[in-house]
Formats: C-alpha cells, structure tokens, sequence
C-alpha cells in the first residue's frame, strides 16, 4: 500500500481530521464562507471534506514546495474539483511576501519539531494582516513534533516543574508539556496585541501510517483580539498515546 493511501485510511489519522473539522462546523456554522489555509501534501483529504460540507461556500489555499508533491497535488485538485490554490512556496515566504489574503481558518500541519522558521510564519500571521474576523473569531491550528527543541524551553521546563507539585507525577509531566507549548505561543500573539485561546489539546502518534512515527501535538485555538494571559484550566487535553480510549470520547 502506498503512504499516500494509509495516510488517508489511518483511523488515528482521521480521527484527528475529524476533530478539526467539528470545531470548524461548530464554531463558523456550515452556511457561512469559510477561507481556509492549509498545507496539504497531496492526501487532500482534509481539504476534500471540507468541500463536501461547505461546496461552493469554502475557499481554499495553500503552499507546498517539493516539485513532485506540488505536482500530484495541483492533478488532485483537479481531478477532484476542489476550490484550491495551491502555491509551489515555502510556508515562511508565503506569508512574509503575501498582503491582503484573509483567512477564518488556518492549519500549520508542520511534520518538524518547532522552529525559527514555524515562529516567524506564526509572526507574520499574528500581525492581523492574514486573519479575518469578520463574522467569527478565526482559528488557528498547529501541528508539530514532539521533538527535542521543546525540551531546551524554559518557559515550557517552568510550566512542567510547576504542574509537579500535584500528586499524580507522571500526568502531571505529560500536562505540562501539552499545555506549556501554547503557553509559549500566546506569549508571540500577546506580543503583536492578540491571544490564542485554546480549544483543545491532543498527543498522539500516528503507528498506522508509520511504525517509527514520532508523537506530534496539535493545538486548535480561538484567535482573539487584545493580550489575554494564558490559562491552562479547563483545556481539553488528550494525550491519545497514553490514552486510546480518551481519544474517542473526544471524537
């Protein structure tokens, strides 16, 4: 079987994807424009749902640098009919060269740890020139590794020894890496006068697709005007890893 295709049947896969686009529909309704970034590669299955939902009412855009995947992606879309530009770029150049494009929804769906180059897209896009609040907050999603970059962080190293104190040692470790990571990022949208509102919080490691598959994270958050200091109560926060079972009683 090919990547392409266990990367669309994986069950973790999906069911990730489907998370994501329940927040979508619950929060903009279904009979609304939606413009949406994304970067796709060329499974296109996120992208293809949310057309099967919204039809003519979403718009699509996003970037893909590697020549071979551009090229079966750009015949994807084509052959499926989906409203989507795609862009032969690198995320980082697409939005620091870019003005007046606006989106309700955005996904960074990163396959690295955090970076420079992921914090300075993550600048560019908390100037307010890409975000659209039109009718609805935006919402920003952000997939990334669990890499070691994370650990050298000392905010995050903070937030960790201080969910220590409670009794429950372990958890309380695996808590304050899923929740000291946004922590971090609200502190550059606080930076530019807006904040990240978590909605929820998920681990997981996608062993379907590829057995030597690292653990990612993804954050979906509410993009809010005005500086908020970061709250970690009450996220949602799944740790699919340790916990399979958790998982589905999000889904």
């Amino acid at each position: 079987m090919s990547k392409t295709n266990t990367f669309q049947t994986s069950v973790l896969k999906h069911m990730v994807r489907q998370l994501l686009i329940n927040k979508i529909t619950d929060h903009f309704g279904v009979n609304n424009p939606l413009k949406c970034y994304t970067l796709p590669g060329d499974s296109l299955a996120f992208e293809e749902a949310l057309y099967d939902i919204y039809k003519t009412r979403v718009k699509l855009e996003g970037v893909e640098r590697d020549r071979l995947i551009f090229d079966r992606a750009t015949s994807l879309i084509a052959s499926k009919g989906l409203p989507m530009v795609l862009h032969k770029s690198d995320d980082t150049d697409f939005w620091s060269s870019t003005c007046d494009t606006w989106f309700n929804m955005i996904w960074l769906d990163y396959c690295s740890g955090w970076n420079q180059f992921q914090r300075s897209s993550l600048e560019h896009i908390l100037t307010g020139e890409h975000l659209s609040f039109s009718r609805k907050n935006p919402l920003l999603a952000i997939t990334v590794c669990d890499g070691y970059e994370f650990n050298r962080v000392e905010e995050l190293e903070l937030s960790v020894i201080d969910l220590l104190k409670s009794s429950k040692r372990s958890e309380s470790k695996d808590r304050g890496r899923l929740v000291g990571i946004p922590r971090l990022l609200n502190k550059v949208a606080n930076a530019n006068r807006y904040s990240l509102v978590p909605q929820f919080i998920i681990r997981y490691r996608d062993a379907v697709r590829d057995k030597r598959a690292v653990p990612m994270f993804i954050f979906m958050f509410e993009v809010l005007r005005g500086k908020k200091t970061f709250n970690e109560k009450n996220i949602p926060v799944v740790n699919m890893v340790a916990d399979y079972s958790a998982a589905i009683s999000l889904h």
